[in-house]
């Protein structure tokens, strides 16, 4: 879903944390951050 663009380990946490690791509501919720813009890069990945 993101090209496989790094993202950042506090981002991967946080997502983590907010779906409890389900892979459905992880891809799911970056779909969603991904068409509402929420996504932004820094440093050469994804934030």
């Amino acid at each position: 879903m993101l090209a496989d663009e790094h993202v950042s380990t506090e981002f991967a946490a946080f997502l983590h944390a907010k779906t409890e690791g389900v892979p459905l509501a992880v891809e799911e919720s970056v779909r969603l951050m991904h068409d509402r813009a929420d996504l932004i890069r820094r440093d050469g990945g994804r934030a």
